[in-house]
């Protein structure tokens, strides 16, 4: 019976990330990350199958290949892990700024007029009173709703800091008597993509809207509403 092999244990993986798992699919929502993950599954992939057959020739290979294995793993899991992160713990206060990394850097890339921009727009982090929270997240290829809603309910003072920061932010400031005339005003609209729907509706009906057409004109707004305290940015 034929010894079984690296190259066999490589095989697998290739089989097990690229058909069972499909590692592709996951990472073409966050390619600004996943794709260094791809790169460094082939390069140490690659690396590992050859000090593995040449260990006994190379100067402490069983500690580097035991490196290149960690490392191999590493990059495996970071196909997987942006794309679950991004899509799920919508509710969960703790995962926020890994969310909003994942989110920026996952969709935009590491660097570049873009990111800088929403790690503008985002909070740094999420103010002391934050009730009814919910950071939904999603990669390029979503088209149903906005890429990024991030929704939450917070006191006064929060609300009008937010407001003085917004307003030097933003290019406009929107509010709903400005669109009632439309059979679906564009309030309503930056409602839908919110996914707040009519039995929420009347929540909002003094809230005001920082809109601004960011660096690749893909308009985002932020919804401050003093009435009920729900701050909504939506990207």
């Amino acid at each position: 019976m034929r010894k079984f092999t690296f190259d066999d244990l490589n095989v697998i993986i290739i089989l097990l990330t690229f058909f069972v798992f499909p590692a592709l699919g996951y990472c073409i929502y966050t390619l600004g990350i996943s794709s260094y993950c791809f790169l460094g599954t082939i390069v140490f992939m690659i690396a590992t199958g050859v000090v593995y057959k040449k260990g006994h020739i190379i100067k402490h290979g069983r500690k580097i290949l035991h490196y290149l294995r960690i490392a191999l793993l590493l990059c495996v899991a970071g196909l997987y892990l942006p794309t679950i992160v991004l899509d799920n713990f919508s509710g969960t206060k703790s995962m926020y700024y890994i969310k909003k990394l994942d989110y920026i850097h996952g969709v935009y890339g590491l660097k570049g007029e873009d990111v800088e921009f929403y790690k503008k727009l985002l909070p740094e982090k999420l103010p002391e009173e934050c009730e009814d929270y919910s950071y939904i997240t999603g990669g390029r290829l979503y088209s149903h709703h906005a890429l990024s809603c991030l929704i939450f309910r917070t006191d006064d003072e929060t609300i009008d800091s937010y407001a003085e920061y917004y307003g030097s932010l933003c290019d406009e400031i929107r509010v709903k008597d400005d669109y009632e005339g439309e059979e679906l005003g564009w309030f309503d609209r930056f409602l839908n993509h919110a996914d707040i729907y009519d039995g929420r509706r009347e929540e909002f009906d003094d809230a005001e809207i920082y809109w601004t057409n960011g660096p690749s004109s893909k308009g985002v707004g932020v919804l401050l509403d003093r009435d009920s305290g729900y701050v909504v940015i939506l990207t």
